[in-house]
C-alpha cells in the first residue's frame, strides 16, 4: 500500500495501540529506567508523525505538510534535551520551529483574517524569548 491509500479499520487501532504502549514505556522509564525514557520519548513522537504520513492522505497537502514537519522538529527537541552536554538551546529552537510549523498547518486551514494574527504575534514573543 502507498501512503495515500485506505488501509483497513483495524490498521489505525494498531498504530494508536503502538503509541499508547510508547507513551507508557517513556513515562515509566522517567521514573523507573532512564533508558526506557530515552529510548521511548522520541520514538512515540516518530510513531505519531508515521501514522500521519502513513494515514493522513486525505488531509490537504500543506496541512500534513506543517504537522510533519511540526513532530518531527518536537522529536528533534526531544533529542537534544535529553543529549548531555548543553545542548538546551537547539532543544528550544526546535521546539520554537515545531510550533511555528504547527501554528502556520492550522492557520492555514481556517479562514486569513480570522486567525491570521497568531502567528506573527507568536513569531514575535518567541523572538523576544530567545533574545
Amino acid at each position: 500500500m502507498t501512503a495515500n491509500t485506505q488501509a483497513p479499520a483495524s490498521a489505525p487501532r494498531a498504530w494508536i495501540a503502538a503509541i499508547a504502549v510508547s507513551a507508557i514505556l517513556a513515562i515509566a522509564g522517567a521514573y523507573f529506567a532512564p533508558w526506557l525514557h530515552y529510548l521511548f520519548k522520541p520514538l512515540t513522537t516518530l510513531l505519531i508523525a508515521a501514522m500521519v504520513w502513513r494515514y493522513g492522505g486525505d488531509a490537504e497537502p500543506g496541512y500534513r505538510r506543517a504537522i510533519l514537519i511540526g513532530l518531527l522538529l518536537s522529536a528533534c527537541g526531544d533529542v537534544f534535551l535529553m543529549l548531555p552536554g548543553d545542548w538546551f538551546v537547539f532543544g528550544l529552537g526546535s521546539f520554537l520551529c515545531a510550533h511555528l510549523a504547527y501554528l502556520a498547518g492550522l492557520c492555514g486551514r481556517a479562514r486569513l483574517f480570522a486567525v491570521a494574527w497568531p502567528l506573527p504575534a507568536y513569531a514575535a514573543l518567541a523572538a523576544g524569548v530567545l533574545a
